[in-house]
């Protein structure tokens, strides 16, 4: 057994958005990233242009920490997660979009 770290706040690799960015890290053959998405940020002009699909195709474990991020899957099933919501799983072709700001 082995025992590894990484920082978030040093990662691997970093993409940035006009409405936000993504910090990248691998570890244990694991891909782990910390999004901040802002007022505006939508997969479609945000990921999109690097993504080069019309979808994301990535399975997703994720948790909203502030503010609201909505989901729809090509076959229409729509949800909107916000604040405390438990890790969800989307599996692939999904598009998001920000929501809302978090409450005041």
């Amino acid at each position: 057994m082995t025992l590894a770290c990484k920082n978030l706040g040093t990662p691997d690799q970093k993409r940035s958005f006009t409405h936000g960015d993504m910090h990248i890290v691998t570890l244990a053959g694991a891909t782990f990233v910390r999004a901040t998405f802002g007022p505006g940020w939508r997969w479609s002009t945000d990921a999109r242009p690097d993504a080069g699909t019309d979808s994301c195709q990535v399975a997703h474990s994720s948790y909203v920490i502030s503010g609201r991020f909505a989901v729809r899957m090509e076959d229409g099933t729509q949800a909107e997660f916000g604040p405390g919501t438990r890790p969800w799983s989307a599996p692939v072709t999904t598009r998001g979009w920000w929501a809302a700001n978090p409450a005041s």
